[in-house]
This record gives structure tokens, sequence and C-alpha cells, in this order.
């Protein structure tokens, strides 16, 4: 059996990516150049988005020399594991560890609303509308398994408008393509 058997939205899926990536090369920096990516675990949200990482670092060069990114400046690209940033910006400065993301012109969130708010404070989410306000005129991928529907409760108002501008994919009903493990119920 096959991966497009068992996961039917992964040719979908693919494809949003490969737009993602092709934007993010031919520098296109209109209105919709976010891209997030909503469902459950295991459907391959962060996949696409490391595959997007490691397509920018690989090719960074290549694409400057040709001149797709107008500024000749070596485009670079982050990935963010959102709740480790958290844990991170706890402990540290949340503009210290933010920064490197910043500096990137290809940013991937991965994982926002996984988080965990031990406080109930909030912070998480502020830190969010902070950091996505940063990446305006970015390029950037985020991930969630906060469905659509919930951003607005989950984010608040400010979060939820920027991701609902954003081009989004729902994988909501596609199966894990993660094997499960034996003995496992």
């Amino acid at each position: 059996m096959g991966l497009t058997e068992t996961h039917p939205k992964v040719e979908k899926l693919s494809r949003w990516g490969e737009w993602f990536i092709r934007r993010s090369c031919l520098n296109v920096r209109d209105k919709g150049t976010w891209l997030v990516i909503s469902g459950p675990t295991g459907v391959g949200k962060t996949h696409v988005g490391e595959v997007a990482v490691r397509f920018f670092n690989d090719w960074a060069v290549d694409l400057c020399v040709a001149g797709v990114w107008k500024n000749h400046r070596v485009p670079t690209a982050a990935f963010l594991d959102w709740p480790k940033a958290i844990r991170r910006t706890e402990e540290n400065d949340p503009e210290m560890v933010l920064r490197d993301a910043l500096e990137s012109q290809v940013i991937v969130i991965d994982d926002a609303g996984a988080e965990a708010d031990r406080f109930k404070s909030g912070a998480g989410a502020d830190l969010l509308r902070s950091f996505l306000s940063d990446c305006e005129l970015k390029f950037v991928l985020l991930t969630t398994n906060v469905p659509r529907a919930e951003w607005t409760e989950k984010f608040g108002d400010r979060v939820a408008d920027r991701l609902n501008a954003a081009h989004h994919h729902d994988m909501t009903g596609a199966p894990s393509y993660r094997p499960r493990l034996k003995g496992a119920n």
C-alpha cells in the first residue's frame, strides 16, 4: 500500500509546499505570501516546513547568483519549533531567542498553539502576535494543530486575522502517516 493510499491528502499538501517554495524563490511579495497548514498530528505539516527550509539552505547562493532575490542578498531560511522557542523565551530574552529567525527571509513556524501555558497567561499568543507583526514582509509557513474555527479563541483576534489573511490548507480528516507501534491500541 502506497503513501497516497494511506494518506490521501498528501498530494495536495505537497503542492501547497511547492507553491510556498516557488513564491519564495520568485521573491513575489504581495498579499498572500504566507501559508498556514492546519491539521492533526502526523499528517506531514512539519515535514513540509523542514523541506522548505532545507531547500533554501541548500540553494540560497544559487538563487542569489541567478538574481532571483532582487537585492542580491543570499536568502536565508529559519525553522522555528514554536513550543521550544516559548520555553527558551521563559528563560531568556524573547528578542534574543527569536532574533536569528527574524533575520531570515523565509520563516517556518512549526506547531504554533502547542506550547504549554502553565499559568494561563496567554504569553505564547502575545509573543506569536508580536513575532508575526515583525514577519509582515517575510515569507512565512506556519503549521498548527489548532483548527481554523478555534484560531480566535486560541491565539486572539490579531493573530487570527493575520492567519485568516494567509493561504490556508486544512488537513483535518487526513490519517496519520506514522506507523502505529506494535501492541498499541
